[in-house]
């Protein structure tokens, strides 16, 4: 991986509701082994050694609440903001792009990356973070990502099978999702100009025809979105330290 080539930044949108995990906060504060899964998403990213900048976009009510986590959570001094999040996932991540675009820290002369992470993915792999690093320098965007192995089928409103669709070339994406920074600025931008969303930052991307990178994620970078999530997450960490 190149060295002192380029800069990385992180934004997490941390301002979802929650609601099927049934916490009553925001997923990135629900909490896992004690620690909110915010905690684990940032200590995960820091093993990038090229990180220079944190934003995490976080509900109103909660953004004090927020910067307590990330203060306990940084394993190294590193600016951070906490930007207001948006109704949507989209207008979190472009707060947090709006405000690195202002961001006085950028060098000049090399390159910026940006990174895009979900708050409720507490087990980034140090390997698969350095390989989506190293892909997103060569080939300009990079996302992690797993086969669909199960059968896929549409279902109409009813909960009948509309259709089965070929499973042929789907893929499940994870995060962090990895760009340029001033080109997925434009992007979001330009989704804004147009009144559009999207789930992932990898589809906004898509839509200014520069082509993304998908690799080899891991099962195990799972995204907590309901109570047997989070019970998987636990008998994750109940294997972790079995195994120490």
């Amino acid at each position: 991986m190149e060295e002192k080539s380029y800069q990385l930044a992180a934004v997490i949108p941390a301002a979802g509701s929650g609601s099927r995990l049934g916490a009553g906060m925001s997923k990135g504060l629900v909490p896992l082994a004690g620690r909110p899964l915010l905690w684990w998403a940032v200590t995960s990213l820091f093993t990038a050694e090229n990180l220079v900048v944190l934003v995490v976009a976080a509900r109103e009510e909660e953004r004090e609440t927020i910067r307590r986590v990330l203060e306990e959570s940084l394993p190294r001094p590193l600016p951070v903001a906490v930007v207001p999040g948006g109704a949507e996932r989209t207008d979190s991540v472009r707060h947090g792009l709006e405000w690195l675009a202002a961001w006085e820290g950028w060098w000049p002369g090399i390159r910026h990356l940006v990174a895009i992470h979900d708050a409720a993915r507490p087990f980034l792999p140090r390997e698969l973070w350095e390989r989506l690093l190293t892909t997103a320098l060569e080939e300009g965007a990079a996302v992690p990502g797993l086969p669909i192995v199960e059968t896929v089928k549409r279902v109409d409103a009813e909960g009948k099978i509309a259709a089965t669709v070929d499973r042929q070339g789907l893929w499940r994406v994870q995060t962090p999702q990895i760009f340029g920074f001033e080109d997925l600025l434009a992007a979001y931008r330009r989704a804004a100009e147009l009144g559009l969303t999207a789930t992932d930052d990898a589809q906004i991307y898509e839509w200014t025809g520069r082509p993304v990178r998908v690799i080899p994620g891991v099962w195990k970078n799972i995204k907590i979105t309901t109570r047997e999530d989070l019970a998987l997450a636990e008998a994750i960490l109940r294997g972790r330290e079995e195994n120490v």
